[in-house]
């Protein structure tokens, strides 16, 4: 979380020595004028922490216990706790200042030093939601996200919260499925500090409320996307209120309506007003040609850029993309079916970090990918999603990438897996692969992977276990894995999540080497999916080697029982989701049994697959507001 206020922020280092200074090093002068510490020039020889023994021994108080009554810290005013930690990112705040001791944590959840909230769902009653918002008065973003009848809370925030810089409502509804746009309007008006606003599927007509945008003279970042009721004329007013905006979002809903229909003169009007400020577009070109285009390359000071159904985009302005947008550093095309490989091949950018193509042309030449790497020489992000091609010397060169973290290789049917040990010798550093070779059911479980293998053998676990910087993992269907080819894993120290399911031919000694072995201290998520062999000694060894565990699943484990489960509730004190789907029915009536304890949680509200659920929260806010929640043991219908 980015906040803080906008002073200077001290760090924790400068901030815990001042006061040692002022109470304890004195001038000469000083020391002089005081009787009680004036002593001879004998007496005050020597080193600093010398003197100050032989000062603690003369009044006979051991040097801890007048630490602890002199520094004052521990004893310090709530409200002057609260005073200094607003100086500091909230981020310190929850991560360092918190854990010092009880009186510090108690004064850093102060709802004064809430700057960013955030409610998803309909978990949360709206009354609760409106008492969060009066009780943070220095609140300076706030996220709705299908939040039914958000209406009252944007009313309430108009009056407690005037001050608040971002707004993100996005797919909300009101006490109908659209918004009244009266409540828009007054968020408008009353929040005129605002300088992000989303309002992104979230629906609403509007007569007045484009007009009233002209208000926000710091508006800088508008999101309109998937609003059946956008018009182009609305879009006009955006171009002529809001001649600061620096960054546009607009993805569009599909209707018959002539009105509601996006033309290009229409669009080019648009960005040609807009072309002095816009730094950052993400627009829908579906039915727009070659003037749209023209008018989007037009805006110099383009920075990001991506084009979804871009049908119409033609090779010769695709090929012009780096000379009239000279500082572009992410691009983004999908569907662009008129690109050809020789489009590609003559594109150079020095400066280009992120290039991600999606279905955008079938088979494309070995030449095409070697060029590639000699003419963005600074790629962070590689993706050519549903983009078939086979090139062994494209991943022998990707070692002139040094910057090289993500690739994303989606539906290609070409790699193999001699390619992925290719990958993993000459890229170490890259931390996120994507490689589907067909397209899987998607289980929203698995939402939180990046790195997506399916029937990994023991070689390919080997190879993959050179990537350090794996932050996700994804291994489905794994029945050719074996007890090496998954001890080869605890490797991968940095993971914070990992998905192993139907590995058959793990026993329960593979897996206690993987966490044995393994120093998971980052792991967050773990979700073992039927697999025989996980027992109740790999659960200890879980407990041991994931101390931040917060997601496990044990979903059809049938070698978990009631005494594993309970004593990793007991351990893993951050744990707050638990699936234990498809195990032995004791499980579930033990964990009946279990004291809960309030503790912040999120839960995932659309999956219907997860019977029992651990730690269900109410809401996830930010790291000090996260109070509005309680654990406790629901049993879904």
């Amino acid at each position: 979380m980015s906040g803080g206020t906008s002073c200077v922020t001290p760090s924790i280092s400068d901030t815990l020595v001042f006061p040692v200074k002022r109470f304890w090093i004195r001038p000469q002068s000083t020391q002089n004028r005081d009787s009680s510490y004036s002593r001879e020039p004998s007496d005050v020889s020597g080193t600093f922490e010398e003197s100050q023994l032989r000062l603690l021994k003369s009044r006979g108080t051991s040097f801890a216990s007048c630490n602890k009554k002199c520094t004052g810290f521990h004893n310090l005013p709530r409200n002057v706790l609260v005073c200094i930690f607003s100086h500091f990112l909230e981020r310190e705040i929850g991560r360092v200042l918190a854990h010092v001791c009880r009186h510090w944590w108690l004064a850093s959840h102060h709802p004064t030093l809430w700057r960013h909230l955030e409610f998803n769902g309909g978990c949360v009653p709206i009354s609760v939601i409106c008492r969060v918002l009066r009780r943070a008065p220095q609140l300076e973003s706030v996220k709705f996200i299908a939040v039914p009848d958000v209406s009252t809370a944007i009313r309430q925030l108009c009056r407690c919260n005037v001050g608040v810089r971002s707004v993100s409502v996005k797919y909300c509804t009101g006490k109908e499925e659209h918004i009244p746009e009266s409540v828009l309007r007054n968020l408008v008006v009353s929040c005129h500090k605002l300088c992000c606003l989303d309002l992104k599927g979230t629906q609403f007509y509007a007569q007045r409320f484009y007009q009233d945008l002209v208000n926000l003279a710091h508006l800088k970042s508008l999101n309109l996307g998937l609003n059946r009721f956008l018009k182009a004329q609305d879009l006009m007013l955006v171009a002529i209120n809001c001649r600061g905006l620096e960054e546009l979002r607009l993805s569009r809903r599909r209707t018959n309506s002539e009105q509601h229909t996006l033309t290009d003169p229409d669009a080019s009007f648009l960005f040609h007003n807009m072309r002095y400020s816009l730094t950052s577009l993400k627009f829908d070109a579906q039915g727009l040609g070659a003037e749209t285009f023209q008018a989007i390359l037009s805006c110099s000071l383009l920075e990001n850029l991506c084009l979804t159904n871009a049908l119409f985009l033609t090779g010769d302005l695709f090929q012009s993309i780096p000379k009239k947008l000279p500082n572009l550093t992410k691009l983004k095309v999908t569907k662009a079916c008129q690109l050809s490989t020789h489009d590609f091949t003559n594109m150079s950018n020095n400066k280009l970090e992120v290039l991600e193509v999606k279905r955008c042309s079938g088979r494309l030449a070995e030449s095409l990918m070697n060029r590639l790497i000699f003419n963005c020489p600074l790629l962070r992000i590689l993706a050519f999603k549903d983009s078939q091609f086979h090139s062994r010397s494209f991943f022998v060169l990707l070692h002139r990438l040094p910057l090289l973290t993500s690739i994303n290789l989606g539906y290609n049917h070409y790699f193999v897996l001699e390619d992925l040990v290719c990958i993993a010798n000459v890229c170490e550093q890259v931390s996120e692969i994507k490689i589907l070779s067909s397209r899987m059911f998607f289980n929203r479980e698995l939402s939180e992977c990046n790195n997506i293998f399916t029937k990994m053998t023991d070689s390919g676990l080997s190879a993959l276990s050179k990537l350090h910087g794996l932050k996700s993992l994804l291994v489905s269907k794994a029945r050719h894995m074996t007890d090496s080819g998954l001890s080869a894993l605890s490797k991968l120290h940095g993971l914070k999540s990992l998905l192993v399911s139907k590995a058959r031919h793990v026993t329960s000694e593979g897996w206690k080497n993987l966490f044995d072995k393994g120093h998971f201290i980052d792991m967050e998520s773990l979700l073992l999916t039927r697999n025989e062999g996980l027992d109740d000694i790999c659960l200890f060894f879980v407990s041991t080697t994931c101390p931040r565990l917060r997601r496990l699943s044990l979903r059809s484990c049938m070698g978990v029982s009631d005494e594993g489960v309970e004593y990793l509730i007991h351990s893993c004190r951050r744990l707050v989701y638990l699936n234990i789907d498809g195990t032995h029915p004791s499980v579930g009536l033990s964990l009946l049994q279990i004291p809960r304890k309030n503790h912040p949680s999120s839960p995932d509200r659309d999956s219907n697959l997860d019977l029992p659920s651990l730690a269900v929260e109410l809401n996830t806010t930010s790291a000090l507001a996260n109070y509005a929640t309680e654990a406790g043991l629901i049993r879904k219908a």
